[in-house]
């Protein structure tokens, strides 16, 4: 435009924002004169946003607002009215439309539906008034079906800012752009090694799309009996021991938290993957442990860890170990129970009863017509396979395989003598679970021939092997597995 200010035929440039002079030669930036906005580089038009989401079929009033609820992120938010009240908007749909109308950086990272929008007393939208979106997740969708995949959904979620997320919810559905995406690329480096570039996120955007990307492990691959969780780094490696179910999948919550420079291996139970019958005794798992562990890992000195069953094995493979010259630098047991003598009393229940107890323990109300209808293994995992979440990626033959390795791993446990391990270890102890047979931390320590580092974590006993519980874990333990200190770290509560 021409410049009032300078020599005639001198032209200015209008920028568009609106300043203050002051007296002292500076400037005081008060905002736009336009509705435009600058997010990540790009230069928006707020109404050209607005008036695509208005003209979408069933919408009677839009708003496009931008939105900075995480300091350092804005994000486009919509806000939608529908002509009919009463009726309701399909708000992942609507973003969809736009999609194919307006470049990707103009689509709105939420839109949300209002029954109608606020106004102030001069009948302008009242932009603070306005609710914080509402991030959905695909919480209801499948269950991971990998390792790779369950944490791939965590860090999803971490970065996004989110509970959950589910395995194919799409990352840019949820609200992440290009440099979340960068983030994203940057974790997944950092917490499974594997170099991906951000065109990755774009091409396949959902956590079981970058879990084929990232190693190309087939639902069979993730059954055997050492399963690589992170593979990358020169440290000494981890060895994660299976719980009861005799996968170790659940340990993948452990490495957002804990080094990234060495590697962490699950051992899982050989039966899921190449058949046969149960082990007859926690001994002859360690043994299976401890020959699964040296197929990547010849000599020490060795680190291991494991929850419940997890921890007994072990603790029994450390003792192995030790007995045939080897050194254990490492051992954490996460809610071990023992035993407490040999006059408890034992459980006589059937096997439907205990079939039974055991679904209620996972959560599952089970009604008198299921209850008629569950009397066998094969039972129980098919009614796991239909209502549960975390066995629906499941066969039927692997969710029965698990089923009846737990049963029998529950009478090992309770056989189970352990043997003395020389050496310090950590001890985590679920302290919301009703310990009617004593503290499990002190029926242990006459089998740790040393210090026992004893920690209280705020769950219960099956929590223990979520990803919450088990990043405080992997916290309290990362200094010493780092080296930073050579008897871990001190004593804590909950």
């Amino acid at each position: 435009v021409a410049d009032p200010y300078g020599p005639p035929g001198t032209r200015m440039y209008r920028t568009g924002d609106v300043v203050r002079w002051r007296a002292d030669g500076n400037l005081d930036f008060l905002g736009r004169g336009d509705e435009q906005v600058k997010i990540r580089g790009f230069r928006i038009e707020l109404g050209e946003v607005e008036a695509a989401l208005a003209a979408q079929p069933g919408v009677a009033q839009a708003a496009v607002v931008v939105r900075e609820d995480v300091p350092g992120d804005k994000r486009l938010a919509g806000y939608v009215v529908p002509e009919l009240v009463g009726t309701t908007l399909d708000t992942a749909h609507l973003r969809a439309r736009l999609g194919e109308r307006l470049p990707d950086y103009m689509v709105p990272a939420s839109v949300t539906e209002l029954s109608a929008l606020p106004l102030t007393l001069n009948g302008k939208l009242d932009w603070r008034a306005l609710p914080a979106p509402a991030y959905t997740t695909g919480s209801s969708g499948r269950a991971p079906a990998s390792p790779r995949e369950e944490v791939l959904c965590e860090l999803f979620a971490e970065v996004l800012g989110v509970d959950r997320v589910g395995v194919d919810d799409n990352f840019f559905e949820l609200g992440g752009h290009s440099l979340m995406a960068m983030r994203l690329v940057s974790r997944i480096q950092s917490v499974l090694g594997a170099e991906l570039g951000i065109r990755a996120v774009f091409e396949a955007p959902t956590a079981a799309g970058l879990a084929a990307r990232v190693d190309g492990v087939s639902a069979g691959d993730s059954l055997r009996p050492l399963l690589a969780l992170r593979e990358s780094g020169t440290g000494t490696p981890l060895f994660c021991v299976h719980p009861a179910s005799g996968l170790s999948w659940c340990y993948a919550g452990l490495l957002k938290r804990l080094p990234a420079g060495f590697p962490v291996h699950g051992i899982q139970a050989r039966l899921l993957s190449e058949g046969g019958s149960a082990p007859d005794s926690v001994e002859a798992m360690a043994r299976d442990g401890v020959a699964a562990m040296r197929s990547v890992q010849k000599t020490g000195p060795y680190r291991l860890l494991g929850w419940s069953l997890g921890g007994l094995v072990a603790h029994a493979m450390a003792a192995m170990l030790q007995e045939e010259g080897e050194e254990v630098s490492f051992l954490a047991l996460l809610d071990a129970r023992l035993r407490a003598k040999d006059g408890d009393p034992v459980d006589d229940r059937s096997e439907r009863e205990v079939l039974l107890a055991g679904l209620r323990e996972l959560g599952h109300v089970v009604d008198e017509a299921d209850a008629r209808r569950i009397t066998t293994v094969a039972d129980a995992a098919g009614y796991l396979v239909e209502r549960d979440r975390e066995f629906a990626a499941m066969d039927g033959a692997t969710a029965a395989s698990m089923i009846g390795l737990s049963l029998a791993n529950k009478r090992l446990m309770n056989e189970h003598r352990p043997p003395v391990f020389r050496g310090d270890a950590f001890f985590f102890t679920a302290g919301e679970e009703d310990d009617a047979a004593g503290d499990p931390a002190a029926a242990f320590a006459p089998y740790v021939d040393g210090p026992l580092h004893r920690h209280v974590i705020a769950c219960t006993h099956r929590e223990m092997g979520r990803p919450a519980a088990l990043a405080e874990i992997a916290g309290l333990v990362a200094p010493h597995l780092a080296g930073a200190g050579e008897t871990g770290p001190e004593e804590s509560g909950a």
